[in-house]
């Protein structure tokens, strides 16, 4: 029997929570007219899925970073969404992998290894021409005993690039713009239970740095003391540092280590930062992402509607002094997490449904905030080329 992390980790949730303080960022709104760029151009576009409580996916949408919308076309009920990248918008069915264009065209990308109505776990690498999935392995005792992270794309034929064992599981942390990010967690069994506003750190142990031509892992250094993060194309780690002998992602410090030099330490202030997380370079590796949350309200578990108060929820640039300045309307957070950074130094931000500041929807921000607002509630997976 072979899992994905989906299986391989229970109750994987991810809710954000908040006051109902003023705004502290600059609330954005769209922007003047523009003229449309050159059909031959093929501008990036970002991709929603409009996905139901059920978990059924109904259209995809395609936006422009002018907040227009392009196209929209039907999937089919069987289809789920996974990411895009590059130029292809990547769909499970069944156990095939599927890729959809932006003119609605499919390509049949071969099989995926997973249990029956079990979602891939998968993340393709920026340009779209390769994808990697993380494999949990039971044996036939029922328990787990390794993991394994594939690769497959075009012209290659599906290979294993890292390998954990029962004592230390990976998964796939991100595939940024510089590097594939490897998380290592604890021995199974374990599982997330509590409620958190971004994706669970708390019980990753350690972090590695893989390329991806080689297929040779090393480890990032502070990664064991310091929970991702991001890592720049100077090699800067960004990580929080978590609380003593503490099972959830509380953290009072943002820590920026520089490959050479000193790190420095970013004081959160509380009760802003009762949970902070979205921190994504930019391409540059001279500003991040940062997203804070207070700890009041609930977006709710999958399926069930948000519980009061309204989330609070904000996000702030940080430059590599460790300066932290507001950013966007209350309520929005990093959208797409490596994918947060658009073309042209812009930044996708979405407002969830039961957040603080408004109706939910998309922000695609210049860096002084402002930009075109999306109202849609539909789930972003990520931009195409």
């Amino acid at each position: 029997m072979i899992m994905s992390r989906a299986c391989a980790i229970a109750a994987l949730i991810f809710v954000a929570c908040g006051p109902s303080t003023p705004p502290l960022a600059s609330a954005t709104a769209s922007g003047p007219p523009v003229s449309s760029p050159s059909p031959s151009s093929s501008p990036p576009l970002i991709v929603v899925a409009d996905t139901d409580s059920s978990g059924v996916t109904h259209n995809l949408k395609l936006y422009d970073l002018y907040g227009r919308l392009i196209k929209t076309f039907p999937v089919t009920a069987d289809a789920w969404p996974l990411a895009a990248a590059g130029k292809r918008i990547f769909v499970q069915k069944s156990n095939k992998l599927e890729a959809i264009d932006r003119t609605g065209s499919v390509e049949d990308l071969g099989a995926l290894t997973v249990g029956p109505n079990e979602q891939a776990f998968l993340v393709p690498s920026p340009d779209g021409t390769h994808w990697l999935q993380t494999i949990s392995h039971v044996n036939s005792s029922g328990a787990y005993d390794l993991s394994t992270i594939h690769e497959a794309g075009d012209g290659m034929s599906d290979r294993v690039v890292a390998t954990g064992t029962s004592n230390s599981p990976i998964f796939i942390y991100a595939w940024t713009s510089t590097t594939v990010l490897i998380s290592h967690f604890p021995s199974f069994p374990f599982g997330i239970e509590t409620v958190t506003p971004f994706y669970p750190r708390w019980p990753i142990v350690s972090v590695d740095s893989l390329d991806i031509v080689s297929g040779v892992s090393k480890p990032v250094a502070g990664s064991t003391q310091c929970k991702p993060g991001d890592l720049s194309i100077q090699g800067a780690y960004a990580c929080f540092v978590p609380e003593p002998n503490s099972s959830t992602d509380a953290s009072h410090l943002l820590r920026l280590m520089p490959a050479t030099g000193q790190p420095i330490d970013v004081q959160l202030p509380q009760p802003l930062f009762t949970e902070a997380g979205a921190a994504w370079f930019s391409p540059s590796g001279t500003v991040l992402t940062l997203a804070g949350w207070d700890g009041n309200g609930h977006f709710g578990y999958p399926g069930q509607p948000p519980t009061p108060p309204p989330v609070g929820i904000h996000t702030y640039l940080v430059d590599q002094t460790g300066r932290i300045t507001p950013f966007g309307p209350a309520g929005a957070q990093p959208a797409l997490d490596a994918q947060t950074w658009l073309p042209g130094g812009k930044v996708l931000l979405e407002r969830k449904t039961g957040a603080i500041g408004g109706d939910p929807g998309l922000f695609i921000l210049d860096a002084n905030g402002q930009g075109p607002f999306i109202a849609d509630s539909s789930r972003p997976i990520g931009v195409i080329s």
